[in-house]
């Protein structure tokens, strides 16, 4: 169908979809009354919208929460934060599973993907993410140097896809 209104917002790098979500459903009743009010006024302009350009956004499943390391830094945390809340990104590491909730991405190289550096760096193909916020099965989030400090891993551990 046609377009009757459209606001254009800016995404941060840090943000989550969740975030997102709620930063967008606060936009939301000011652009609805601005529709019904050029509706009512009758100077309500639709706008079609290009179908070349539409894109089909099918279900999240719990499966799509995948991390690939040998991606880029950049489309690692573009699947974290785009990901967070659902279905979340969860690795293993270890013995254990970690959700990864927030990342930012540094240059890193000299490692194979997936290879935890120092200052919680994990390499990835092109680059790394530092790991900022995580949340172990069954608790709460915390930042990553905190889960650290009750969960010591090696020099050069891996994080692996679940």
């Amino acid at each position: 169908g046609a377009v009757l209104g459209q606001r254009a917002v800016a995404i941060d790098p840090a943000e989550t979809a969740g975030e997102l979500h709620d930063r967008l459903a606060a936009l939301g009743p000011d652009a609805i009354e601005a529709v019904l009010d050029a509706f009512a006024r009758d100077r309500l302009e639709p706008r079609e919208q290009d179908e070349r350009h539409a894109t089909p956004a099918p279900k999240l499943r719990k499966a799509d929460g995948t991390v690939r390391f040998d991606q880029s830094a950049d489309a690692v945390r573009c699947r974290i934060h785009g990901l967070t809340p659902w279905p979340g990104c969860t690795v293993r590491l270890g013995v254990n599973r970690l959700k990864l909730l927030r990342v930012e991405t540094v240059a890193a190289t000299g490692a194979e993907p997936g290879v935890i550096r120092e200052g919680g760096v994990v390499t990835c193909a092109e680059g790394g993410v530092r790991m900022i916020e995580v949340q172990p099965p069954g608790g709460r989030p915390m930042r990553f140097e905190d889960y650290l400090r009750g969960h010591p891993i090696s020099p050069e551990e891996r994080m692996e896809p679940v």
